[in-house]
């Protein structure tokens, strides 16, 4: 009985160790600057991401950019899914489910333009950190 005991308290203490302790659904918003290649010209762009993480594991996406070379401003809004598993957490959406898109048809296919972004958690809980674009994104709850 002790050795039963024994290992249930070490196994739950174990499994306290991995798991999170709370979970990620909520806003979160941070910022990034990146730099895109087009027409042989690298563009600058600063944007401000927002992630609307719901109970139920779907997600909005709303990402305002502000592109310096003309001073041009855009918001795009996607929707998504999430998942949490442990310290990690994975946002998974598609450019073609872009909301408002001006285009009634895709010239890409589809699997193309699966975005995933991973993040990690931080011990308290209190900060998302991944990348985006190549460029280090801090995700902080709103």
């Amino acid at each position: 009985m002790r050795l039963f005991i024994s290992v249930l308290f070490v196994a739950s203490l174990g499994s306290a160790c991995v798991h999170s302790r709370f979970s990620a659904d909520g806003v979160w918003i941070g910022t990034a600057r990146t730099t895109i290649e087009a027409e042989g010209q690298k563009l600058m762009k600063s944007s401000v991401y927002r992630f609307d993480l719901k109970p139920d594991g779907t997600c909005s996406i709303s990402v305002e950019s502000f592109w310096e070379v003309d001073g041009t401003k855009t918001v795009d809004e996607f929707e998504g899914s999430w998942e949490q598993r442990s310290n990690l957490l994975t946002v998974k959406y598609n450019l073609l489910d872009r909301k408002n898109a001006d285009a009634k048809y895709a010239t890409t296919p589809r699997d193309w333009n699966e975005v995933k972004h991973v993040f990690h958690i931080d011990a308290l809980g209190k900060l998302l950190n991944g990348t985006i674009d190549e460029a280090q994104v801090d995700l902080t709850r709103n």
